[in-house]
């Protein structure tokens, strides 16, 4: 149930993206004035739907460990939200929400890699267990969805038509 309601305010989320795009609206955002169109999602979409799949087959085949990383790309992230809100309530700097965007999609990146092998080594673990492997599966679902969303919003806002 917590899967589903957290799925479906992901969703209600995304919702604002196509309210923008149907009405031709521009909105403010950290990083300039951002008006959408179909086809800007669409591309915005395809290129996420893209790294995505090319990021979780490199995850699941590497020979490399990833899991040591995990740690610091979830610290990195944390990192990057506490920069943001002191660039967004003191600094206000006009270049740093670019970098700030580029780092959360390289941390997703690495993000989406690493869950795709971890759940790959923890479905070979609990290999036979039918109530562990459904709990697994929307655990990893619901993170692996996380993970497309973030990258789809940065690419989409870097796609976007600013002023």
């Amino acid at each position: 149930m917590l899967y589903w309601s957290v799925v479906t305010l992901i969703g209600s989320g995304l919702g604002v993206w196509v309210y923008i795009a149907a009405n031709a609206a521009t909105v403010s955002a950290l990083t300039g004035d951002i008006s959408l169109t179909f086809g800007t999602i669409a591309q915005a979409f395809v290129i996420t739907a893209a790294a995505f799949f090319g990021l979780s087959i490199w995850g699941y085949t590497t020979k490399t460990n990833l899991q040591p990383i995990g740690s610091f790309l979830i610290m990195a992230v944390i990192g990057i939200v506490a920069i943001s809100l002191i660039n967004v309530f003191f600094v206000e700097s006009s270049g740093l929400p670019w970098l700030i965007q580029f780092a959360i999609l390289g941390l997703m990146a690495g993000i989406v890699a690493w869950q795709t092998q971890g759940l790959k080594l923890m479905y070979a673990d609990i290999a036979g267990d039918q109530r562990s492997m459904a709990v697994m599966t929307y655990y990893g679902a619901l993170n692996l969805y996380i993970a497309f969303v973030n990258m789809f919003q940065v690419i989409l806002m870097m796609l976007g038509n600013r002023e």
